[in-house]
């Protein structure tokens, strides 16, 4: 199912067609609730599809839809929310596609959906399920299912990849925007007075979502592509004493979250593969929405 599929000349046009309509809600979006809804109802039409569905793996405030997004063709009682039951299969089916960052299929010519599943009770007969994690905002997992017939997939996995791929870079759009929206003026004024370099840090992701100019040079990185990156695309795999840097930093930021403010030193990679050795103070910074640390860092003598 991997590898590459014909395409006949007619799905080639439905195929621009579909990428046109999601395109067109992703460009028109006021909101991050009112994109993913127009997006999952689209889904019903795009794929032919009974049920469509998007669930964020917290809760999410500020714009984003409060709880599941489901829409559905097939008449099912009044709790829709019950396409979310978990079982061993949807719990596989997800971790699956979390793993190998791919579309997990199930139907005749791809995996099988148990008979005994909560899936196959729902009238399940195929499915697609995505885990989509923007560079910056919430994780979330969408999918598709069939009811009135099992489909032999072709295109459709990587038509549904390609949709994911999209919503996550408007999700970042307008994360990214609302942060601007929404910086502290002392938060600001900080970031430009200070001399050292300053990094603000999603705990739960380990991703950068704020940093100074001075981070950029330190680090060799063009100005604002920090923005989103990994903290482990600025460590080495082993710290000089043998500590893997990805478990240490784990452990560190998870104290600075919670309270406990760590300076210590640390080895950094440099754009350039250098390794430096450095001084880092971690702090919390106080938000409603999410876990943030402030890192403070200068290249130690």
């Amino acid at each position: 199912m991997n590898a590459p599929d014909t395409i006949l000349p007619s799905d080639a046009e439905s195929i621009l067609a579909a990428i046109e309509i999601v395109d067109e809600i992703v460009d028109n979006g006021d909101s991050i609730a009112e994109m993913l809804h127009e997006a999952v109802d689209s889904f019903l039409d795009i794929f032919g599809c009974e049920r469509a569905f998007l669930s964020f793996f917290i809760p999410i405030e500020r714009g984003a839809p409060s709880g599941p997004i489901v829409y559905s063709r097939v008449k099912e009682g009044a709790d829709l929310a019950a396409v979310f039951e978990e079982d061993a299969f949807s719990d596989a089916a997800i971790a699956t596609a979390r793993d190998t960052n791919e579309v997990f299929a199930a139907g005749p010519n791809a995996h099988a959906i148990p008979a005994d599943s909560l899936a196959a009770k729902h009238g399940v007969r195929s499915l697609m399920i995505l885990v989509v994690q923007p560079r910056l905002g919430p994780a979330w997992f969408m999918g598709i299912h069939d009811c009135k017939r099992a489909r032999s997939f072709t295109h459709e996995p990587r038509l549904f990849a390609r949709f994911g791929a999209r919503l996550a870079d408007a999700v970042t759009r307008f994360v990214y925007l609302d942060h601007l929206d929404h910086g502290e003026a002392r938060h600001r004024a900080l970031f430009r007075s200070t001399s050292e370099a300053l990094l603000i840090i999603d705990v739960g992701t380990q991703r950068i979502v704020d940093s100074n100019a001075h981070a950029a040079r330190l680090f060799g990185w063009p100005p604002g592509q920090l923005l989103g990156a990994e903290m482990r695309q600025l460590n080495p795999e082993v710290q000089p004493d043998g500590q893997r840097s990805d478990l240490r930093i784990t452990e560190l930021l998870g104290e600075a979250g919670a309270g406990v403010a760590r300076a210590y030193e640390w080895t950094h990679r440099m754009a350039d593969d250098a390794l430096v050795r450095c001084g880092v103070n971690l702090v919390a910074l106080p938000n409603p929405e999410r876990l943030l640390v402030r890192a403070s860092i200068r290249v130690l003598p």
